[in-house]
């Protein structure tokens, strides 16, 4: 990225980036305070701060994160539904290995974990989630995968919250396959056949279900797409001489709107005066959401200490001639 920066973005004409699946929890908010003039509570001399998409809107990831499961591996698959019926998500890999399910949650001879396992017994909830997960790449085995959905307990009668959604997650696409109808108590439903690679993800993707597999649309844009980029900045504490904590790369992505507000500081930007009162601030910055507003910096954003991809297109007007070699570029 510091070549990125150094050797291409100062003679681009235009920048788009690639907008993934996978950068749901990257995107970000810058924030200023409503009154200009107010002295800063940072550590760094400007009165901005930021906040990434973690912290707001209930989503399945954060569903399946709060449940205690992983939504970080090769390969993630994620039941939902809305009612407190005991469903089951059986994965049955190509390996010869038996079913992941709730009686068999990480089989010998695979590296699938089923982490998430909801609406056993109480307490209920009418937001549960099953979570199965390949960790490493090198680990997960290629060939063909089945995709199981059991009602083992039937509970809930409720016409409008019947059926489920089984979510695919692979390198970076994700698959959404819905059914609508009720699952009968006890019924076994087969929810999807697929042949993964580790060249290619997801292929052969067969179901009777119905499928979204087009883009997602956060924050009102469309995932899979490129997106124009406004601005490129470090985050403010390393503005100007500053350079305090981790530095943050935000990319500030075209009609890119936050809808669902942000949380305005975190204990950590702190300056020292007010560290000391940090139990308070913390209940403060929790409760006082920062309302969302038309004009807004919003996009994507990366810390510089986790590795991260992010493809960009930039449209470069500038040429150069080697008189010497007799070429162009």
């Amino acid at each position: 990225m510091d070549d990125f920066l150094k050797e291409i973005l100062p003679t681009a004409n235009t920048v788009e980036i690639l907008l993934d699946n996978q950068h749901e929890a990257n995107l970000m908010s810058l924030l200023a305070p409503a009154v200009d003039d107010s002295p800063t509570m940072f550590k760094w001399a400007s009165g901005l701060s930021w906040d990434y998409n973690g912290n707001l809107a209930d989503s399945l990831e954060k569903r399946v994160k709060d449940a205690g499961g992983d939504t970080d591996g090769e390969l993630v698959i994620t039941l939902d539904w809305s009612n407190t019926d005991d469903l089951d998500l059986h994965v049955i890999p190509p390996t010869g290995a038996s079913t992941i399910k709730y009686d068999n949650k990480s089989p010998t001879g695979t590296n699938g974990k089923l982490d998430v396992d909801m609406n056993v017994s109480s307490p209920l909830t009418t937001s549960p989630v099953e979570n199965i997960v390949f960790k490493h790449k090198d680990e997960t085995a290629e060939g063909i995968y089945r995709v199981r959905v059991h009602n083992y307990t039937k509970r809930d009668n409720h016409i409008k919250d019947q059926g489920c959604t089984v979510t695919i997650k692979c390198a970076g696409k994700v698959h959404q396959l819905s059914k609508s109808q009720t699952i009968q108590d006890g019924e076994m439903i087969h929810a999807a056949t697929f042949h993964y690679s580790k060249k290619s993800g997801i292929t052969q993707l067969e179901t009777n279900l119905d499928t979204t597999t087009k883009n997602r649309s956060m924050w009102g844009v469309d995932t899979n797409r490129f997106h124009k980029v406004n601005m490129i900045m470090d985050s403010p504490n390393y503005w100007g001489d500053d350079a305090i904590g981790n530095k943050h790369l935000f990319f500030i992505v075209d009609n890119a709107i936050n809808d669902s507000g942000a949380r305005g500081f975190y204990n950590e930007y702190l300056n020292s005066d007010l560290r000391k009162d940090r139990k308070v601030f913390e209940v403060l910055a929790s409760s006082m959401t920062v309302p969302p507003t038309d004009n807004q910096l919003s996009g994507v954003g990366f810390s510089t200490t986790l590795p991260n991809v992010v493809t960009l297109r930039v449209n470069d007007t500038t040429y150069s001639v080697n008189t010497k070699q007799g070429l162009t570029s």
